[in-house]
């Protein structure tokens, strides 16, 4: 099986547990929780109680071990699904303070207005388009977007996202999917993971901490 899981039985959750007033998350439609609240109140500026979310042996989908043949293999299943449409797109690769980043725009003229028109000259402009590029992605379809609870205009990469978080509650049916990204808040950068609505019934969920007197907590 080429799908690495993650197993870990205690959790936490900032902000307050009525689904009808979540707000759009990168996460998707599921319960958004990390072993570090304190960054991530500071990350997100989250306001809201404290809860522990812990289960016996819960199964997560780690996201960033991924195979490429894996998320390929996952994305032909979106397409089969309704949740995915092929498309083009652009990829800028660029320097964030040391870090290699990329960017997606959808046309030359996005990216030039955010990027190419800082090139002093022509030569310039020349450099910098060698670290554009043009490849094949998908789009997330509306429903892909509702049953993320997004609600705003679907990047294709947070589409590609929410289809492999699809893909972890529908077929592999595993409690959620985690995300081991670096521990940087000046970089807003914390890890972070999902339990989808579906499964949040087999969990315990208890309150630490109201938001008037929370103050750093172990983790």
């Amino acid at each position: 099986m080429s799908i690495k899981l993650m197993k870990r039985n205690k959790w936490f959750h900032v902000g307050n547990m009525e689904v009808k007033e979540k707000k759009s998350s990168y996460e998707g439609s599921g319960l958004s929780i990390s072993i570090h609240p304190n960054e991530w109140r500071r990350i997100a500026r989250l306001p809201g109680n404290l809860y522990s979310v812990t289960k016996e042996n819960p199964l997560f989908l780690d996201y960033h071990k991924l195979s490429k043949k894996k998320r390929n293999e996952i994305f032909e299943w979106g397409l089969k699904k309704g949740y995915l449409t092929p498309g083009e797109v652009f990829i800028y690769e660029y320097d964030d303070e040391g870090y290699p980043a990329t960017m997606e725009f959808l046309t030359y003229d996005e990216w030039y207005s955010e990027w190419g028109y800082e090139a002093d000259d022509e030569e310039e402009l020349g450099l910098m388009k060698k670290s554009l590029t043009k490849e094949t992605t998908f789009f997330g379809t509306k429903e892909l977007s509702e049953l993320s609870g997004w609600e705003y205009k679907l990047p294709p990469s947070l589409a590609r996202t929410f289809c492999i978080i699809r893909y972890a509650e529908e077929v592999l049916e595993l409690d959620g999917v985690y995300w081991n990204d670096i521990l940087d808040v000046n970089r807003y950068s914390a890890p972070r993971a999902v339990i989808f609505q579906s499964k949040l019934e087999e969990w315990t969920i208890e309150l630490v901490q109201e938001s008037k007197t929370f103050s750093s907590v172990a983790h």
